[in-house]
């Protein structure tokens, strides 16, 4: 597959497990990262050990990481919102996007890397 392919697909579900997750609390995103450990783990269960070592881990190291980050911003944008609901100020939901934009860009950097490693390794 080419770059952007892995890439697109990858951010697909990134924003899916960011939509969910500040759409229910976090609870949809973290269920989101639980079936998507469920599926990493029975493609681990078929394949040798040196294909794991070699080849599955060093990509999906990054773009399990970036998945947990965006989980992550779900469950803080969840909370921004609610504060903002909460305080009915504009400035509860500007002033706390920082963490947010913080997770995103390392999401996004992270599965940059993920689809390089599997591209090109």
């Amino acid at each position: 597959m080419k770059f952007n392919e892995i890439f697109n697909h990858n951010t697909g579900v990134a924003l899916i497990i960011l939509i969910i997750g500040s759409l229910t609390f976090g609870v949809g995103g973290l269920m989101i990262l639980f079936i998507n450990g469920i599926s990493m783990g029975m493609v681990m269960g078929i394949l040798p050990l040196k294909q794991i070592i070699f080849i599955l881990f060093p990509y999906a190291v990054f773009e399990l990481l970036s998945f947990v980050f965006v989980a992550m911003a779900g469950i803080e944008m969840s909370r921004n919102i609610r504060k903002f609901m909460k305080e009915k100020r504009i400035m509860a939901l500007v002033n706390e996007w920082f963490y947010v934009r913080f997770l995103l860009t390392l999401t996004l950097v992270l599965l940059a890397i993920a689809g390089i490693i599997e591209v090109y390794i």
